[in-house]
């Protein structure tokens, strides 16, 4: 029986068996709509995969009696071995619950704070055209646009000077 995509390599046996090798070729289709979907969606969790216990982990499916794959059919192995394998990833990997923002990430709490301020000062000048209203909504634009430059101007600092120590970050 000819199967296209398992090629046998017996050349490649690494280890003494009785055994051949087989090499196997998988092709995965993405859909485009796939590639260009965001990588998570609002309310999702997330795994924190660089602040997970691997010590644990490996502790855990080290631990675990593999043996009883061997009873059970093969789609029973794999919906046990991966039940086993998340709920290992469950215990041991935190995870942290993903929010979209409509903020540039140089906003923080004072940034938005002035914007919200600004903005009711200026919905307040437009119900009450007058000079003092508007001298409060002046006076708010210019603090607001002093401190976002700011704000941008240190975000690029920071971008560039962890460039070179930290690119994982880009």
């Amino acid at each position: 029986m000819y199967y296209p995509h398992v090629i046998n390599v017996p050349s490649l046996n690494l280890l003494p068996s009785d055994h051949e090798s087989l090499e196997v070729e998988l092709s995965i289709n993405i859909l485009k709509t796939m590639l260009n979907a965001p990588p998570f969606t609002p309310g999702q969790h997330i795994h924190l995969w660089r602040k997970a216990h691997w010590n644990y982990i490996n502790r855990a499916l080290f631990l675990f009696p593999w043996c009883i794959l061997e009873n059970l059919t093969v789609n029973e192995a794999i919906d046990l071995f991966t039940d086993v394998t998340h709920a290992t990833c469950k215990d041991f990997v935190p995870q942290k619950k993903s929010r979209s923002s409509k903020y540039p990430p140089w906003f923080d709490a004072e940034a938005r704070s002035v914007l919200k301020n600004k903005k009711l000062t200026w919905e307040l000048w437009k119900q009450h055209p007058n000079a003092h209203t508007y001298s409060s909504f002046s006076q708010i634009r210019r603090y607001s646009k002093k401190l976002l430059s700011a704000k941008y101007q240190n975000y690029i600092d920071e971008v560039t000077s962890e460039i070179c120590t930290n690119p994982k970050r880009f």
